[in-house]
């Protein structure tokens, strides 16, 4: 898959979002393009953590978040997490989600 080369939101921005930095304490930027996966399944159940398995960290839970190798995974809800890597992941981590999922109920 081909990486895409168009400009980024924000790149018209960026100048702004520089100066709002605070050197040394605080950087303020746009990481343009990243993969990202809303992924929706039981937390109790089987599939979840074959989820976990196949991310390398299990789901995390209320107000957290777990580091899966190169990819984060943001919890957003019950029963909902939001999976973020590096851009052109995502068919690799939808494709190793849908063989967790072997199946069971989830998005």
């Amino acid at each position: 898959m081909a990486d895409f080369t168009g400009e980024s939101p924000l790149a018209s921005r960026a100048g702004l979002l520089a100066g709002t930095s605070v050197p040394g304490a605080l950087d303020i930027g746009e990481i343009p393009f990243l993969t990202q996966i809303a992924l929706r399944v039981e937390p109790e159940g089987a599939a979840a953590a074959r989820v976990g398995d196949a991310l390398g960290s299990p789901l995390p839970g209320p107000g957290a978040s777990a580091v899966a190798g190169d990819l984060l995974v943001l919890w957003m809800g019950p029963d909902e997490w939001l999976v973020v890597g590096e851009q052109g992941r995502a068919p690799d981590v939808e494709e190793a989600l849908h063989k967790a999922l072997d199946g069971d109920h989830g998005a």
